[in-house]
C-alpha cells in the first residue's frame, strides 16, 4: 500500500476544509433568505376581520390604558429599553389601537352608535349622567369597555353615544326618560311632556 505524501494529505484536507466552508455557506444563505421571508410573512399576514377578534383586543387595550399594575411594569421596560420615549406616548398608542379596533366593531355591528338631541338639558351633563348610570347598570365586563357618552364638540345641545347593539334599547329607554329626541327625529316639545288630564 503506497502511502500518502505530505502533500497529498494537505490537498485533502483543504479540499475537505473548502467543502465544508461551502456547506456552511450555502446553510447560513439559506437561512439568512428565510428569516426576512418569515418576518414578512408574519407581519403582512392579515389579522382575522372578526368581532371576536376586535372584541379581544379592544378588551386588552382597554385594560391597558386602564393602567393596571402590569402595565405600568410594561410602560417602565418599553421606556427603558428605549422603545418608547414616554409613558404619554404609549398610552396614545393604546387609545389610537382601541379606537381602531372600536371603528372595526361599529363597522360589522357590534356595536352602535346614536347621536341625541339633549335640548333644553346640557349635553355634557347628560353625557355624565349617562356614564355614570352605565357604571351602574351595565355588565363590567362586557359592556362598559365599549360604553361612550360624548357630547358633540360643535354643537352644545347633541351627545354621541357608543354601546353594544344589544344595550342601546336601555340607552334609548334613559334618554326618553331625560326627553332627549335622537337626532333627526322631531324635538319633544315641552307641552307634549306635561300629562294630559
Amino acid at each position: 500500500m503506497p502511502r500518502e505524501s505530505r502533500r497529498e494529505r494537505t490537498q485533502k484536507a483543504q479540499k475537505a476544509a473548502d467543502i465544508e466552508r461551502v456547506r456552511k455557506w450555502i446553510v447560513t444563505t439559506a437561512v439568512a433568505s428565510i428569516f426576512p421571508v418569515i418576518a414578512i410573512l408574519l407581519v403582512t399576514v392579515r389579522k382575522p376581520d372578526t368581532i371576536a377578534y376586535h372584541k379581544a383586543v379592544c378588551l386588552k387595550e382597554y385594560r391597558r390604558a386602564e393602567g393596571t399594575r402590569m402595565e405600568r411594569v410594561r410602560s417602565a421596560i418599553l421606556i427603558g429599553s428605549g422603545m418608547a420615549e414616554s409613558e404619554d406616548q404609549i398610552f396614545s398608542d393604546t387609545v389610537k389601537r382601541y379606537r381602531e379596533h372600536r371603528s372595526a366593531l361599529v363597522r360589522l355591528g357590534y356595536l352602535e352608535e346614536r347621536v341625541f338631541v339633549t335640548r333644553p338639558r346640557s349635553a355634557s351633563t347628560l353625557a355624565y349622567h349617562l356614564r355614570v348610570a352605565a357604571k351602574i347598570y351595565f355588565d363590567e365586563e362586557d359592556s362598559l369597555p365599549f360604553f361612550d357618552a360624548t357630547p358633540r364638540l360643535r354643537e352644545d345641545d347633541e351627545v354621541r353615544v357608543l354601546c353594544r347593539k344589544q344595550d342601546m334599547p336601555r340607552v334609548v329607554a334613559w334618554m326618553q326618560r331625560d326627553y332627549a329626541p335622537e337626532r333627526g327625529k322631531k324635538e319633544v316639545e315641552v307641552r307634549d311632556l306635561i300629562p294630559r288630564l
